[in-house]
C-alpha cells in the first residue's frame, strides 16, 4: 500500500501549462507515484500517492481539507521557496500557507520532507532544524517548455526519492513507537 504524501506548495494558476507550480507538481513530483529508474545505489523506490488540497476538494473549506489531508497522510512534503516582493528592494518572502501547513504537520508529529531551491536556501532559517531537506533547481522548472517538462523535470523526482525513503522510515518508526 503506498504512503500518502500531503504536498504543501504554492498553487498558482493550475490551468496554465506554463505555470511553474503546475509543471513542478505534474512533471517533477507526480512521477514519484510510479517506479523510478536510475535511483542511487541503496535507494529503493517508495510507493507513494500524492495528495494536494486544491486537487482534492471535498468542500469549499480549503483549511478543513488541508487539516484532514495532513492528518491522514503518512508524511508531508513542503515546497519552501521564496520570492522577491515587488517594490521591496529585494526582500524575499515565502508562502505563508506552506509555512502554516509545515508548522501544523510538525506540531502533530508528522515526518516532513522539505524541498527548497538554491536561491531560497539561505533565506529560510526555518530549515536549520530539519535534516530532511532536498535542494532542487527552480530555475529549471521556470525555464522548461511545457512540451519538454516531462523529460527534463523527472530528475527532481529522482533526486527527491532518498528523502521520501527517509520520511517513510521515520513514519514507520513513529508508528511502531506509538503502538508499544
Amino acid at each position: 500500500m503506498p504512503d500518502i504524501v500531503f504536498v504543501s506548495m504554492p498553487f498558482g494558476d493550475a490551468d496554465s501549462p506554463d505555470n511553474e507550480w503546475t509543471k513542478l507538481y505534474d512533471f517533477g513530483l507526480k512521477p514519484l507515484e510510479q517506479p523510478l529508474r536510475g535511483l542511487p545505489d541503496g535507494i529503493r523506490h517508495v510507493p507513494v500517492r500524492l495528495w494536494r488540497a486544491d486537487r482534492n476538494l471535498k468542500s469549499l473549506g480549503l483549511k478543513e481539507n488541508v487539516i484532514e489531508g495532513i492528518e491522514r497522510s503518512t508524511f508531508v512534503l513542503c515546497v519552501l521557496t521564496t520570492s522577491v516582493v515587488d517594490g521591496s528592494h529585494g526582500i524575499r518572502l515565502t508562502n505563508p500557507n506552506v509555512l502554516w501547513e509545515l508548522g501544523y504537520a510538525d506540531a502533530i508529529g508528522k515526518p516532513i520532507v522539505v524541498m527548497t531551491d538554491n536561491d531560497s536556501l539561505r533565506n529560510l532559517p526555518i530549515l536549520s532544524g530539519n535534516r530532511n531537506v532536498c535542494i532542487y533547481n527552480h530555475k529549471l522548472v521556470m525555464d522548461v517548455k511545457p512540451s519538454q517538462a516531462a523529460d527534463v523535470l523527472r530528475v527532481i523526482a529522482r533526486d527527491l526519492a532518498p528523502f521520501l525513503l527517509q520520511a517513510s522510515v521515520d513514519a514507520r518508526h513513529a508508528l511502531a513507537g506509538h503502538k508499544k
